[in-house]
């Protein structure tokens, strides 16, 4: 079983739900749990949001799972002005931007929708994309 580290118990909220890859391996170095994972459920849908942080600097990891694969995904994403970078990992492909000081990823596989934003560098968001297809 694989290990995910300060993402546990994020993990173990999400595999309640879904088997599908979605929750990273790798935390940049002094992450801590800001707070325990909250999940809430809507009509077709159930939100699982993990709160954390790495020398002071927040971040969070939310994840959706739908009850089938959504017409169209309605969630919005500000950025600022500039295009969404596509990064591929796991054979999906990942839209990388940056909103005001934050950095974001936001990827779509079947039915979950996620989402990882804070204030991280590029470097750490695409090592912890990466973490979550590892074996």
């Amino acid at each position: 079983m694989a290990e995910y580290g300060v993402f546990d118990r994020l993990y173990k909220n999400v595999s309640m739900e879904t088997d599908i890859p979605v929750v990273p391996r790798w935390a940049p170095e002094g992450t801590e749990e800001a707070e325990q994972p909250r999940t809430s459920v809507r009509n077709d849908r159930t939100r699982i949001v993990g709160k954390y942080l790495v020398d002071g600097k927040e971040f969070t990891i939310r994840i959706t799972i739908y009850d089938a694969i959504p017409e169209s995904y309605d969630t919005i994403y500000q950025k600022n002005d500039g295009s969404a970078h596509p990064y591929e990992a796991g054979g999906i492909t990942h839209y990388i931007v940056e909103n005001v000081d934050n950095i974001s990823a936001m990827w779509t596989n079947g039915y979950i929708e996620g989402h990882i934003q804070g204030d991280i560098s590029v470097k750490e968001l695409q090592l912890m994309i990466d973490s979550i297809y590892e074996e």
